[in-house]
């Protein structure tokens, strides 16, 4: 069974996801693949202001209690942003075998130093920490190389009915949000019975 997460890089529950997907697929040996999504095309790349409303407060309230359970620190940027050349980048770095070291450069740049990842240089940077050629990363960015297999991601999400990330699929299974570590390991227990009784 393969582990199945919708992610975008301006959702800070995306980032807290990330480690509990890859504990869960270690411990269950499963396979875990990433669809990059683009939930907010109309941001601007040079980003805007973030508007305190009763439901950012809500966010941010519920956020502080998930990464406090996670024991990850984790601060919400004053800005919003663009995440499309993240995107296109993170593709880029799965060719090169360097995905999961520039998808957590990405989410550091923006919930742990308030950079603009909308922007290229932000990209470039996300990519150069992560081992990738800042030469070859902005060229590809540059040509829009991996624009497409976004749009092929957005079609797999409204095929799936993905309505906002992280979304995670075991199996038939989908999951919307973020949950604790048990009920994950739960959910996964009983797909691979399930899978199990089947054959």
């Amino acid at each position: 069974m393969k582990i199945l997460l919708y992610y975008d890089y301006i959702c800070p529950f995306c980032f807290l996801a990330t480690e509990r997907v890859l504990g869960l697929a270690r411990e269950f040996d499963l396979e875990a693949e990433w669809v990059g999504v683009e939930i907010h095309p109309e941001y601007p790349a040079e980003g805007k202001r973030r508007r305190k409303t009763e439901r950012t407060l809500r966010t941010s309230k519920s956020l502080e209690n998930v990464a406090a359970e996670a024991g990850v620190e984790i601060r919400l940027p004053g800005f919003v942003t663009n995440s499309r050349l993240c995107l296109e980048g993170a593709e880029f770095a799965k060719e090169k075998n360097r995905f999961m070291e520039f998808h957590k450069a990405c989410y550091a740049a923006y919930f742990g130093e308030g950079k603009n990842i909308g922007l290229l240089e932000t990209v470039l940077e996300a990519g150069e920490s992560a081992g990738l050629c800042p030469e070859e990363l902005s060229e590809s960015l540059r040509k829009g190389s991996f624009s497409e297999k976004i749009e092929k991601n957005m079609e797999s999400a409204r095929e799936n009915e993905v309505f906002g990330v992280p979304t995670l699929y075991l199996g038939e299974l989908r999951i919307h949000g973020i949950q604790p570590v048990e009920s994950y390991r739960q959910l996964i227990a009983r797909e691979l019975m399930r899978g199990e009784s089947l054959h």
